[in-house]
């Protein structure tokens, strides 16, 4: 899921346990509201995680966190970095590539 409305990007502990990832631990945890109000704290992060986005590959930086029924939640973190354009009317998504090719 991409929720431009998050400032991170998420993986599910779940996915985490599925493919036996390493994840390093946070010296100081992070604190997070979640968009039902709840307050949790993030413990741990996934670096450079390659993922297929709409077919395409793409690396993200993830924390650990749980997402219910969702496994990855991309955030404004890797939208930006990728200078992502989201059209929602259309339901596209554009962004430059590993190598910078939009």
């Amino acid at each position: 899921m991409i929720d431009p409305g998050d400032t991170l990007s998420y993986v599910s502990p779940k996915v985490i346990e599925q493919c036996c990832l390493q994840v390093v631990k946070f010296k100081n945890p992070c604190l997070v509201q979640l968009a039902i109000g709840v307050k949790t704290t993030v413990l741990a992060k996934v670096s450079n995680f390659p993922l297929k986005l709409a077919g395409q590959p793409i690396m993200a930086n993830l924390n650990v966190l749980p997402l219910g029924s969702h496994n990855f939640l991309i955030g404004m973190d890797w939208v930006e970095k990728r200078w992502s354009l989201i059209n929602y009317k259309y339901k596209t998504l554009n962004y430059m590539d590993l190598e910078g090719i939009r």
